[in-house]
Parts: structure tokens; C-alpha cells; sequence
């Protein structure tokens, strides 16, 4: 009696893995993105990118493969899994660079499974090239310049592939020392270039400022360029502070900072006068043994503990630097 029930058990249990491993079959499900993609307008040349996120919610294996034969210029499609147990996920990612002619485009791919209600799944990426202006560079940089030279650089405004005439209304600068001159048509290589001065006398220092062009142009009126660079002054501090370190209560220190002209300061010799606006620190002036100027700024034997936050402040004849500040660092103890 009990290898009776032992067998019919066993069968019974043979019998439900049979029938079970039958009936199970993969299902392929998007839990993000679609199949049937609009990416809307488009510049030329623009790489147009999106990942769908698939999902077996069967319960058997999802093999996973794509088919781009005879559908044309694909899409270039990839999977990130070949194959997915029930439950998992895994990513078909499409990636598209736009050419050059204008209109609407639709292209197909296709997606195979082995899941019996989606064999074939096309994948329809669909997007509209609409030409605008390139602007090149996208920013201008005009590294570093001396106060008082004059340095160029030029804007491109690349309009091929647009209709009708592309003209520009007007540039303008947000800075003064900034200044654009006459745009030039190049009909010949459809482009519009803008001539763009920094000028001289702008402040020492690093400096940013935008650039803006108008023009008749409905779908791109208005482009701002960003403009940055730096002007070197004549005047010149090393190093540009003083750094006293860590002094003992009761220790009177000094440091030195060397200042030398490096072009045309634009005045009679540079440094006019030396001052201590912020600390208790006293400073002097007074030339260098090979030139220039050497500035000394004392720190007391009195100065109490803590941290020591001055500021030298050098006045000079450059329109460029009529104020240098030079900051005081250390710690008393």
C-alpha cells in the first residue's frame, strides 16, 4: 500500500512539471519608453538617443535579439541582455544622428523573442530635421591679453540649409571693452562672420561678459555668446600676498612682496603709493635692488593670539590696476 501511494505521488508529481513547463512561456512588457518614438524637431546633425525598458513578466526565459536587415538606414539599436529570466529587466537603447536634409524622417528597426504573442516588434523612431544657425565656437575665449593691446577673435554664424536670406539686425555687448564690429556675408561658404574686440584699458583680472546677435531669422532671432579671457595688467605683485605662516606671541616677523613692471603702465612708474586698510599690520615701500618696487609689511610683537586677516592695498598710475589688494595670512600663537 505505501509503494502504491508513493508511486502515485511521484507520478502525480511528474505530471505537474510536465504540464507545467508546457504552459510556461516568456512575455515581453515595456515598463518605460515606447516602441513608436517621436523625437519632434531636430537640429542637422543631431544625435537623437532614448532607452526603452523591457521586462519579461512570463514565466520562462525572454531571449532577446535585434533585426535590422532590409529596413533601410537603421537606427543603431543595443540590448544591454541577451537574455532575461522571469522577473528581470534590461534595456534596448537606440542612438540616431540626424543628417543634413531638412523634413520629416521615420525609421525602422526590429526586436526578436522568442515570446509567442511578440515574435517581431518593430521599433519606429520618427523625428523632423528643421535647419538653424550654428554658431561656432559656441563660446568665445580669448585667453589672455596685455591691458592695453587690442585682441580679435570672430563669431561664425553657419546658415546652411536654411531658405531665403538670413541676415544679421544687430550684435551688441554687455561690456564696454567689448565691442563687435561689421558682420561680413560669406555666401560662399553660407556663413556670417562677426569680428569681436577685446579693447584696451579694461580692468586687470579675469572677465566675462556676453555678446548678443539679432537676427531676421523666426526660428533662431535672438543667440547669446558667452565671451570670456583674462588681462594681464603691468603691473605685477609676486607673490600676490603675504603669508606670515604660524608666529610666536612676542615675535616681530616681516615678509616681502616684489612688485615689477612688465610693459607700459600708462603713468609716470607705476606704484604711487602702499597702504594698510585692514589688520595691524604696518608696510613701506621702497625699490628693489634690481628694480622694480619691494613693499614690507611688519607684524608687531604685540599682535594678540589668533588668526592674522589683513589687506596691503598697492595704488598705481595703470588705468588697468589703479587698486591691487594684497591679502595678509598666518596665525599667531
Amino acid at each position: 500500500m505505501k509503494r502504491l501511494a508513493a508511486r502515485l505521488i511521484l507520478l502525480l508529481a511528474l505530471a505537474l512539471l510536465l504540464f507545467g513547463t508546457a504552459d510556461a512561456t516568456p512575455s515581453l512588457e515595456v515598463t518605460q519608453g515606447t516602441f513608436d518614438a517621436d523625437c519632434g524637431v531636430v537640429r542637422p546633425k543631431q544625435v537623437i538617443s532614448y532607452e526603452i525598458l523591457l521586462w519579461n513578466g512570463g514565466d520562462r526565459d525572454l531571449t532577446l535579439s535585434i533585426d535590422q536587415r532590409g529596413c533601410g538606414r537603421c537606427p543603431a539599436l543595443s540590448l544591454t541582455a541577451s537574455a532575461l529570466a522571469p522577473g528581470r529587466a534590461a534595456k534596448l537603447k537606440v542612438r540616431y544622428e540626424a543628417g543634413r536634409r531638412k523634413g520629416k524622417v521615420v525609421e525602422r528597426a526590429f526586436l526578436k523573442t522568442n515570446d509567442p504573442a511578440h515574435p517581431l516588434t518593430e521599433v519606429i523612431t520618427r523625428w523632423e530635421v528643421v535647419p538653424i544657425i550654428e554658431v561656432r565656437p559656441e563660446e568665445l575665449e580669448f585667453g589672455r591679453k596685455t591691458w592695453d593691446s587690442t585682441c580679435r577673435r570672430a563669431i561664425s554664424l553657419v546658415r546652411d540649409g536654411i531658405e531665403g536670406k538670413v541676415a544679421v539686425v544687430k550684435v551688441e555687448s554687455a561690456s564696454r571693452y567689448v565691442a563687435a564690429g561689421t558682420p561680413a556675408d560669406n555666401a560662399r561658404e553660407h556663413r556670417i562672420e562677426i569680428p569681436v574686440d577685446v579693447l584696451p584699458g579694461a580692468p586687470a583680472g579675469e572677465f566675462a561678459t556676453t555678446v548678443t546677435i539679432t537676427t531676421n531669422y523666426q526660428r533662431c532671432p535672438r543667440i547669446d555668446v558667452p565671451v570670456r579671457g583674462s588681462v594681464l595688467g603691468a603691473v605685477v605683485c609676486k607673490p600676490a600676498y603675504f603669508n606670515f605662516g604660524v608666529v610666536r606671541q612676542g615675535q616681530e616677523t616681516t615678509r616681502t612682496v616684489r612688485v615689477e613692471m612688465i610693459g607700459k603702465t600708462g603713468g609716470k612708474g607705476g606704484v604711487r603709493e602702499v597702504r594698510c586698510e585692514k589688520g595691524v599690520v604696518a608696510c613701506s615701500m621702497a625699490k628693489g635692488t634690481t628694480g622694480g618696487v619691494e613693499i614690507l609689511a611688519r607684524l608687531p610683537a604685540q599682535r594678540r593670539p589668533g588668526p592674522i586677516d589683513g589687506m596691503v592695498v598697492v595704488l598705481t598710475d595703470c588705468p588697468a590696476q589703479l587698486r591691487i589688494e594684497l591679502p595678509v595670512l598666518g596665525m599667531v600663537r
